[in-house]
C-alpha cells in the first residue's frame, strides 16, 4: 500500500474529522457538498438490459459549454469529483475538456478525481498506457473500472479489456486497490493512484431494468424504512455527494427519480441547495422516513407503507411513490422521458 499504512490513513481520517467539527463549531465553514458525480453523457456502446440509466449508443451528452458552466458553478471546497455517464470514453474530447476545466478551476481541497469506465477501449497495451498517462496528467488519480460482469458481457463487452486496464494501472502506474479502505479513497495524497472494480449483482427494477429483467434478478428487499438519502440538505462534517445529470439536473439520489434540486447550468450549486431548503417536499425527503414521505404525497397510510416496504423494499416502494407523484405532471426529471422513449423503442 505504498509507504502509507492503514494506521496512517485512519489517523488522517481522524484529523480531518476533527478539523471539520472544529470549523463547524466556530462557524467558519458550511460543509454540505463533499462530492459530485458528473454524468456528462448517457451515451454508451452497450444497451444492457439491467441499466437504470438506459445507457445507449444514441444517448444524450452535455456540450462543452455546458460542462464549463457546471464546473464553474461547483463549490470550491469539493473533496471528490467523479466523471461518469453512460460511458465517458464514448466522447473522449468531452471527457478531456471536462478534466481541463476542472484543472483550470483549481479546487484547493480536491484529493480524489475519479473517472468511471467500462474499460471497453483498453484493447492494446501501449495505447492503454498512453491514455492512462494522459488522464493522470489531467489530474485523474482514481479509476473506477466496472462492467466485467454477466450483464455487460451479455451485450458484447470483452472481459479482457477491463482486465487489461486494471493490469496497466497496477503494474505500469503502481495503482493500488484499497479493498476494505474504499471509503478512505478521498484521503489519499493527490500523487497516489488508486483503482476500484465492481461486478453488478442484483439490480433495482428501474429504467431498462424494469422491463428488461425478471423479478428473481431484482435487488433483495430492504425493509428498513429509513432512506440512506436522508440529510442531503443538512450541514454535517461528512458532507454529501450529489449527482449532476447530462441535462444539468442536480439530484441527491443516484436513481434520479425524485424531483431535481435545480439546474446547475443556470445557477451555482450553493444557490440550488439554498432554494431547495425552502421546499416542503425536500424537507420531508431530507428527514428520510419513507413512511412519512408516502403519507405526504399519496393517500397511503403508515400501515399501507409498512406493508409495501416489507413486500417491495424501501427503494422500490419509493420509486413507485415518485412515479405516482409525477404522473400527468410536466416537471418530471429528465430520466422519466428517457424511460418512456426507451420503453417504446423496446416494445416496437
Amino acid at each position: 500500500m505504498t509507504d502509507k499504512t492503514i494506521d496512517q490513513l485512519v489517523e488522517g481520517l481522524s484529523e480531518k474529522a476533527e478539523r471539520r467539527f472544529r470549523l463547524l463549531r466556530e462557524g467558519k465553514t458550511k460543509i454540505v457538498c463533499r462530492s459530485i458525480w458528473l454524468l456528462i453523457t448517457r451515451k454508451c456502446p452497450f444497451e444492457c438490459r439491467h441499466c437504470y440509466f438506459c445507457g445507449s449508443p444514441n444517448g444524450e451528452s452535455m456540450t462543452v459549454d455546458q460542462v464549463e458552466r457546471v464546473v464553474n458553478n461547483l463549490p470550491t471546497n469539493l473533496e471528490t469529483l467523479g466523471i461518469s455517464g453512460g460511458e465517458p470514453f464514448t466522447n473522449p474530447k468531452l471527457l478531456k475538456k471536462t478534466l481541463e476545466f476542472i484543472q483550470t478551476r483549481n479546487f484547493p481541497h480536491l484529493t480524489n478525481l475519479t473517472v468511471q469506465t467500462l474499460g471497453f477501449w483498453a484493447r492494446d497495451r501501449k495505447r492503454t498506457i498512453s491514455k492512462v498517462s494522459e488522464l493522470i496528467d489531467l489530474g485523474v488519480n482514481s479509476f473506477y473500472v466496472y462492467g466485467n460482469d454477466s450483464w455487460h458481457i451479455e451485450q458484447g463487452l470483452n472481459p479482457q479489456n477491463p482486465e487489461l486496464l486494471v493490469d496497466v494501472l497496477a503494474n505500469e502506474f503502481g495503482a493500488i486497490e484499497p479493498e476494505k479502505m474504499m471509503s478512505l479513497n478521498y484521503l489519499f495524497d493527490r500523487d497516489t493512484i488508486t483503482y476500484s472494480t465492481r461486478k453488478t449483482g442484483q439490480i433495482l427494477p428501474i429504467g431498462r431494468g424494469k422491463w428488461g429483467t425478471t423479478e428473481n434478478e431484482w435487488q433483495r428487499v430492504d425493509t428498513n424504512p429509513v432512506c440512506p438519502c436522508r440529510d442531503f440538505l443538512k450541514l454535517n462534517p461528512n458532507g454529501y455527494h450529489y449527482i449532476v445529470n447530462f441535462n444539468g439536473e442536480v439530484h441527491f439520489c443516484l436513481y434520479q427519480t425524485a424531483p431535481s434540486l435545480g439546474n446547475i447550468f443556470e445557477r451555482p450549486l450553493t444557490q440550488i441547495l439554498k432554494n431547495a431548503r425552502r421546499r416542503d417536499i425536500f424537507q420531508i425527503m431530507n428527514r428520510g422516513d419513507v413512511r412519512e414521505f408516502a403519507s405526504e404525497i399519496t393517500d397511503n397510510s403508515q400501515q399501507v407503507a409498512e406493508k409495501a416496504i416489507s413486500e417491495r423494499g424501501r427503494c422500490i416502494y419509493c420509486i413507485d411513490l415518485l412515479e405516482k407523484h409525477f404522473e400527468n405532471r410536466t416537471d418530471k426529471p429528465v430520466l422519466y422521458s428517457v424511460f418512456e422513449k426507451e420503453k417504446c423503442r423496446s416494445d416496437s
